[in-house]
C-alpha cells in the first residue's frame, strides 16, 4: 500500500490457506459431540502440505508441519499458541 500524502510505502501479506478435510476417524469428541477432546489427523489426507487449515471447525485451526513451526519460532514470532497433535497413517 502507498500513502500519496506521506509517500510511505508498506507491504502487507494476506495468507489464504488450503482447508483440508483431514480429521481421522480416531478423532474423539465430547459427549455432546460439539467439541474435539483428542484431535487425530490422517497423514494420507495431508500429503506434503507444510501449513493448512482444518476444514469442518467453527473456529480457525491452523496446522503446521514441524519444520514450518521451527522456522517461525526462529524468526521470533509472538502471540501464537502451539499444541502438539497426533497423526496416524
Amino acid at each position: 500500500m502507498w500513502d500519496k500524502k506521506s509517500g510511505i510505502n508498506a507491504t502487507y501479506f494476506l495468507t489464504i490457506l488450503d482447508k483440508l478435510d483431514c480429521m481421522s476417524e480416531q478423532t474423539q469428541f465430547n459427549s455432546v459431540g460439539n467439541r474435539v477432546t483428542k484431535l487425530v489427523l490422517d497423514r494420507d489426507k495431508i500429503g506434503s502440505k507444510a501449513v493448512f487449515e482444518i476444514k469442518g471447525f467453527d473456529r480457525k485451526y491452523i496446522v503446521g508441519r514441524m519444520d514450518f513451526v521451527e522456522s517461525i519460532l526462529r524468526r521470533g514470532a509472538e502471540r501464537i499458541t502451539l499444541e502438539e497433535i497426533c497423526i496416524n497413517g
